[in-house]
């Protein structure tokens, strides 16, 4: 009798338990396809995060090497971008309908950043239950930082339109009024389109400049009517920080003016014997065409002299007013005219040794012609005059400070000068004529400058939203 109760009481309590595993089953395998389904949607999301993550961080490298090698600017990096889209495209083609953006800004210490930003839908399954939709953004940014780092093995000093020193950069258009932006600019203004870079840390970056500086791309917005003032130029660039029509100078703090200058010399003296340069006293380029044009020329130096030349008071001036027509070899050569000051300069007893001046009065080359290379080795200041002319070239006087009055000038190249002041109106535009291998030239709009080209962290300095 009590075995019987006993199986009777078993019986009911399995029974009770299996109820009650039953009852628990059907709590928990909603919570499990939950969690399943949360687990599904996450990793997917996080799989799609983690490979557009690496496909920022290739675009960025691609973008920050290529805004190197094509002199692009913070307003303007076409090449960067393309790079930056070709990376996405060839390295990551499963990637698809992903939005891009890319912007390059400096940091307060003048370090480039190159920033791409992606966003991708990604499908959600579970997720779309609980009022998410079919599909949610994940994003990914990644920066690359570009140091120029100079030095004797190329750095940025043949990368810029204008590398300066301790003398700073003037531009002063005289019939400006340096206290009212509102007026009407495009009669007065000059415009650039390149970098304006103060050379070590010794170069004196105080903003020795009226308002702001205009680029090239200010330029039609003046001609069109866009644009009537200074203060125009400067309200559209606060509006589109992507598309300002202002320049902005940066500092290379690694980078001497002057660490090419023997490179120059040495191989312009060393070409003599090869039957390469010109020794002469001639003032004028015109006067020595047919020599340079019979002959493989590339270079013209001019020698020091005992006693003051070309002017009274131990002034020096070279003059040119002709082009040296380039043939199919010889185009991306720069003609080299190297000239040395006297050793004796006229001194007035109050710090004043005279000065040089180079003359590009009414002088227009044709595009096809050779470069010049213009170098000079002494200090004091270089007076350019420069009216209505055309120019292919650079100016290199790393001791010297150069004073540009000019009046209709347009200029392609580059100018390397301790100092730099220009106070007429006139357009400037880099193009590379100086290689990183000083001696020879390098036609183009390209560079091959040394800088450090790598991933960094967000930049606590910059606001990607301006």
């Amino acid at each position: 009798m009590f075995i019987g109760l006993k199986n009777y009481i078993s019986d009911i309590s399995s029974k009770a338990q299996k109820g009650q595993i039953i009852v628990f089953t059907a709590v928990l395998l909603p919570l499990l396809i939950a969690a399943t389904g949360f687990t599904v949607d996450f990793g997917n999301m996080y799989m799609h995060k983690s490979r557009l993550q690496n496909a920022a961080d290739a675009a960025a490298i691609a973008g920050g090497h290529s805004f190197v090698q094509n002199n692009d600017t913070l307003s303007n990096h076409p090449h960067a971008d393309e790079a930056a889209e070709k990376s996405i495209d060839l390295n990551h083609p499963k990637i698809a309908n992903i939005i891009r953006d890319y912007k390059a800004r400096n940091t307060d210490q003048g370090i480039t950043i190159y920033r791409v930003h992606l966003t991708e839908s990604v499908p959600v399954y579970f997720l779309s239950f609980f009022g998410v939709g079919d599909s949610t953004d994940v994003t990914a940014e990644s920066f690359a930082q570009i140091a120029y780092t100079g030095g004797s093995s190329g750095g940025s000093l043949f990368d810029n339109l204008f590398s300066y020193g301790s003398g700073g950069f003037r531009s002063i258009n005289a019939s400006q009024n340096p206290d009212n932006p509102s007026i009407s600019q495009i009669l007065d203004a000059s415009f650039y389109q390149g970098r304006i870079v103060g050379m070590g840390a010794d170069a004196d970056m105080t903003k020795n400049y009226r308002h702001e500086l205009l680029n090239l791309n200010a330029k039609a917005h003046y001609q069109d009517g866009s644009f009537t003032s200074m203060q125009d130029a400067i309200n559209y660039s606060n509006a589109h920080p992507d598309d300002t029509m202002l320049v902005t100078p940066e500092q290379d703090l690694n980078t001497s003016l002057d660490y090419k200058l023997a490179e120059i010399l040495g191989n312009a003296k060393a070409d003599l014997a090869k039957n390469k340069l010109i020794w002469t006293n001639e003032n004028n380029i015109g006067n020595i065409k047919a020599q340079v044009m019979s002959k493989d020329i590339d270079y013209i130096y001019n020698p020091t002299t005992n006693t003051p030349e070309y002017g009274p008071g131990g002034n020096t001036e070279f003059k040119i007013n002709d082009y040296i027509p380039a043939n199919g070899a010889d185009k991306d050569t720069p003609l080299f005219v190297v000239v040395d000051p006297p050793k004796n300069p006229w001194y007035d007893g109050e710090g004043c040794y005279g000065s040089h001046k180079l003359t590009l009065q009414g002088y227009n080359m044709p595009a096809d012609s050779r470069p010049i290379v213009y170098v000079y080795t002494g200090t004091g200041t270089i007076n350019i005059e420069a009216n209505n002319s055309t120019f292919y070239g650079a100016i290199y006087a790393p001791y010297a400070n150069i004073h540009m009055n000019d009046q209709g000038l347009t200029f392609h190249g580059s100018i390397l000068s301790k100092g730099l002041e220009i106070t007429g109106k006139s357009t400037y535009i880099y193009k590379k004529f100086l290689s990183d291998s000083a001696g020879t030239g390098s036609s183009g709009n390209g560079t091959g400058g040394n800088a450090n080209v790598s991933l960094a962290s967000p930049p606590a300095d910059i606001d990607w939203n301006d």
